[in-house]
């Protein structure tokens, strides 16, 4: 319940801090917490809660990854 919401904070943070090494680090450890808070409580959840949380979660990916592309490749 916890380690989901501040994973993805995590991914968030790390794609907006200026230091490379630092924002890595905190999207990898936020792809882990996420990944582990969705490990421990996959059976509680209803099946509609697990589309729409994976949902939401590979769309943040996917916006980080762009960002993350943008920002290595800017002209």
């Amino acid at each position: 319940m916890i380690a989901t919401p501040l994973g993805v904070a995590a991914i968030l943070i790390g794609c907006y801090v200026a230091i490379h090494s630092i924002g890595t680090g905190l999207i990898l450890g936020g792809i882990g917490a996420v990944g582990f808070g969705y490990w421990n409580y996959w059976n509680y959840l209803d099946d509609w809660m697990r589309f729409v949380s994976l949902l939401i979660a590979f769309g943040i990916l996917l916006f980080v990854g762009k960002r993350m592309y943008s920002a290595t490749h800017a002209n």
